[in-house]
């Protein structure tokens, strides 16, 4: 058999096929080979997913023109999720999208945005909407007042990064009431009032998944605001949050449907509220937990404290952010070494009462 089989052979179908798994920077090379190539490159079926996060020099779009210019020769009714990147967003990129993309889904906005942006441009069918990398002074005033059922009755999906007025905000994301996830990334602008929190999850009853990322300050209360009105709640992060203490997991043990929980970064939350959690919380199925402390902390003390946690639940997916692979880390010690398992002596210690935070420095180093 010849195995110099001319690849220009192949039907247009196969080779639109081929060209499919292409990454979208490369497939400007592949439309250099022959006018064959250029004209099926441009076919419309081959840009679904764009993700302009990682574009190279050559193919700069920071300049709304030559971005505008990429989206007229490429994108069009396929396009189901676009990441803008760093590329510099404007009206006339929010008018493209709106009546030529009309099957969007995803739309990912980061970076530069024209200060005239209008959110009310951009298509109904939109499920997921994220707004990031960008500075509270780059966020244009009031811009957030399109955020309503009438504008994005699909809209299932909102996440929104440290914005110029966080009260103003919440108060118009409280009305997508069709939301299931949303994500709260670094206010730090001002801390979030508790009226404005209470608004939020009485109207977001809805919610499966909620991350509250990175903010300078939130209600004292708000864990029990959460576990009232937000029932149906099954992924919850609580990551960054210096504010969070152990005491303040005890209300989200009533949370019914509650199976992924993130405590990433949390200094007050010691080890002893998290056993205590997984112990009160059989259903929970993945537990993502860390502090910066712990990488000061010899690794058999860490070793055992993590093995004592998982023994409270043998099918939790126990995470930890400094060790990718935390099953290697937690592997049976040497026979030689003298590791103890977590004994009857301490585990008493560990499992302590909600407002055991006297001996947190003592566990933690």
């Amino acid at each position: 058999m010849d195995s110099s089989f001319p690849i220009d052979e192949l039907p247009l179908s196969v080779l639109l096929h081929i060209f499919s798994f292409v990454p979208w920077r490369d497939k400007y090379s592949v439309a250099r080979v022959c006018k064959k190539w250029n004209s099926l490159v441009k076919d419309k079926s081959l840009w679904t997913y764009v993700d302009l996060t990682y574009e190279t020099p050559r193919h700069n779009f920071k300049h709304s023109p030559k971005l505008l210019q990429f989206m007229q020769t490429y994108l069009g009714r396929t396009l189901k999720s676009f990441r803008t990147g760093a590329c510099s967003v404007n009206n006339k990129v929010l008018e493209f999208l709106h009546y030529h993309c009309p099957n969007l889904q995803e739309l990912i906005l980061e970076g530069n945005v024209n200060q005239e942006l209008e959110l009310s441009l951009l298509p109904e069918t939109l499920t997921c909407l994220e707004i990031s990398g960008m500075m509270p002074q780059d966020y244009p005033k009031n811009w957030f007042r399109p955020l309503t059922p009438d504008y994005f009755p699909n809209l299932t999906s909102f996440a929104v990064q440290d914005p110029r007025n966080p009260q103003e905000t919440l108060h118009h994301i409280s009305r997508l009431q069709t939301l299931c996830h949303l994500k709260l990334l670094d206010f730090d602008q001002e801390p979030i009032s508790r009226p404005s929190f209470l608004t939020l999850v009485r109207n977001l009853n809805k919610l499966q998944s909620l991350s509250i990322e990175g903010c300078c300050g939130v209600p004292a209360d708000y864990t029990m605001l959460i576990a009232k009105h937000l029932p149906k709640l099954k992924q919850l992060k609580l990551d960054d949050s210096d504010f969070l203490k152990g005491k303040d997991l005890k209300p989200l043990i009533t949370l019914q449907h509650l199976e992924r929980l993130s405590l990433e970064c949390c200094e007050n939350v010691s080890f002893k509220h998290v056993a205590k959690v997984v112990q009160a919380m059989p259903r929970l199925k993945h537990l993502h937990y860390c502090t910066h402390k712990c990488r000061y902390v010899k690794r058999h003390v860490l070793f055992e404290k993590y093995a004592f946690i998982q023994s409270l639940n043998p099918d939790l997916q126990l995470y930890y952010a400094y060790w990718p692979h935390w099953e290697d880390f937690l592997m049976e010690p040497d026979s030689d070494s003298d590791i103890n398992q977590f004994g009857d002596e301490d585990a008493p210690d560990v499992c302590r009462g909600w407002d055991a935070e006297s001996s947190q420095s003592e566990d933690e180093n």
